[in-house]
């Protein structure tokens, strides 16, 4: 792997590079959202480096912090504006009034690259008030799936470029946009591996599986709940932690899904706890208090953020051969095909059952979230081609 300090063209650019990393998520600090970890990551990479990055959000979000923009303005309320607004998007590609979106003028810093993470609609108005920047639509998920191809077309004429999390996301977007081969990147995910090893992060492993996750069907924790129960008629009773929410800016809610799970929990008998949304700070001692961490996703899993840090874990590994995930687990899982509750009980019989196979898989898993640095995925992001005249 390139030592951090080593870079070329790292040397070359930290002084005249600036970054931009433009999300709407909200920012308090126990938000799970892998989009808002991401951009912190990569900003925190690039400031080790000494190159000026700040996250762009919403100016009531700033709280006077220096590392932050306050560039993006509030949206107008109403029910009539929201459909009009989901209509601009689908036909044109854009928010309504790029005025009203955002507004950069009174921003401290000039950037020479900004990454909008997940927001295809704030293309337009970052190009039109920041002309000379390299503009790259950063995506987390398979975006703009359900738009008329004309729309991807005027989005991709806003950007300079595509990142996406996974070689699975840049490839669905390439097949649906015609984007050409030099504007199209991958930059996988990391993980701060140290965090899983850091004092007060250690646990017995009381538990014997565990999921982390959004309440949703897509992210399959029914299906763990089957696999549960098929063991259990096997006569392999597991005690099972199930963390999560339905959405991360709503951590105390559950929704029907949630509810529907419980409830068949309680009618199954399993032994099956249902701890909530966890805080990012909370993650590695929940880990590493299970002997085995699966992330059953039904849907085509754009990369999975949980799944590299059940790889810097104690636990041992199983997901889904789904999406963006096979790429990133390398050795370090066992895989089983999504909503395969059969084969997810199979292989936490085989886990469960062989000590020795189980300590392996994770060892493998912590060496290969050991090379996937914040250092390392920013090294990748440098290396994405600036606008003539620009730092790369």
């Amino acid at each position: 792997m390139t030592s951090p300090t080593s870079s070329p063209v790292r040397a070359d650019t930290a002084e005249r590079r600036c970054d931009w990393h433009v999300v709407v998520d909200s920012l308090a600090e126990d938000n799970a959202s892998a989009v808002l970890n991401v951009a912190r990551g990569l900003q925190r990479a690039a400031v080790d480096v000494g190159v000026p990055a700040y996250l762009a959000v919403g100016a009531e979000q700033t709280n006077g912090r220096a590392d932050r923009e306050g560039v993006l303005c509030p949206r107008p309320g109403g029910r009539a504006r929201a459909v009009a607004d989901a209509a601009s998007k689908w036909l044109r590609g854009t928010s309504l009034g790029w005025r009203e979106v955002a507004d950069v003028s009174a921003a401290c810093s000039r950037p020479t690259h900004v990454f909008l993470h997940n927001q295809p609609w704030l293309a337009g108005a970052f190009r039109r008030q920041l002309p000379d920047a390299t503009i790259h639509l950063y995506a987390h998920n398979v975006l703009l799936s359900h738009v008329p191809r004309a729309t991807v077309r005027r989005v991709l004429r806003e950007i300079d470029g595509f990142v996406g999390v996974s070689r699975f996301v840049a490839d669905d977007f390439a097949a649906r946009s015609g984007i050409e081969p030099e504007r199209l990147h991958v930059v996988h995910n990391a993980v701060d591996a140290d965090a899983f090893i850091a004092p007060g992060s250690a646990a017995e492993a009381h538990t014997d599986v565990v999921f982390l996750g959004r309440m949703v069907p897509e992210k399959g924790a029914h299906v763990l709940v089957d696999a549960l129960t098929v063991l259990d008629r096997r006569g392999i009773r597991l005690r099972a932690r199930i963390a999560g929410a339905q959405r991360f800016a709503e951590p105390g809610r559950s929704g029907a899904y949630e509810r529907a799970l419980r409830r068949t929990v309680a009618d199954r008998g399993l032994d099956v706890e249902f701890v909530g949304c966890l805080p990012p700070r909370d993650v590695p001692r929940f880990m590493n208090g299970a002997r085995i961490v699966v992330v059953p996703s039904v849907w085509r899993e754009p990369l999975g953020l949980v799944a590299l840090e059940a790889l810097a874990s104690e636990a041992a590994l199983i997901c889904t051969r789904s999406g963006g995930m096979p790429e990133i687990v390398g050795t370090g899982a066992l895989l089983v095909d999504p909503g395969d509750a059969t084969a997810l009980a199979g292989a936490i019989a085989r886990l469960h059952t062989d000590e020795h196979h189980r300590g392996a898989l994770a060892a493998r898993g912590r060496a290969e979230a050991r090379i996937r640095t914040w250092a390392r995925a920013y090294d990748e992001l440098l290396k994405i081609g600036a606008r003539p005249g620009q730092p790369a």
